[in-house]
């Protein structure tokens, strides 16, 4: 009991962390076909939110009319101006190089096609007779 207790007071900050790691960083509109694809695209979600959570100091708040500008920045503010921070940052790769159009697969390619598993259904329960 004594462990279930601390834990309950974070669950309202831990439910708006969900919220806004499926709304505002897409986490579960990613189209993943594996468990491991899954985990890796969950770490880079949770990349994700740190950034926004350690540049919350590193610019100007983007305030709507109806949000308060005393309170600290909340993540989604953040990712509201994080446009602005990464042009200022720059970024260590070079820029992209036009090229021509694909020459496309080889001919003779055959590509194997996407496993697929049957569906699981739940199976209706029989209704007991007497008899």
């Amino acid at each position: 009991m004594e462990e279930i207790v601390p834990t309950y007071a974070h669950r309202f900050s831990q439910e708006y962390g969900y919220r806004f790691m499926k709304q505002d960083l897409l986490w579960t509109q990613a189209r993943v076909r594996t468990p491991e694809q899954f985990e890796r695209w969950s770490l880079l979600v949770a990349l994700a939110l740190n950034q926004l959570v350690l540049a919350r100091h590193c610019g100007q708040a983007l305030y709507r009319l109806w949000e308060p500008a005393q309170r600290p920045l909340t993540p989604r503010q953040v990712r509201r101006t994080m446009p602005s921070l990464l042009v200022l940052v720059g970024t260590p790769a070079r820029a992209c190089q036009p090229r021509g159009k694909s020459p496309g697969r080889a001919s003779g390619f055959h590509p194997q096609p996407v496993p697929r598993y049957p569906v699981v259904l739940k199976s209706r329960l029989k209704a007991k007779t007497k008899g």
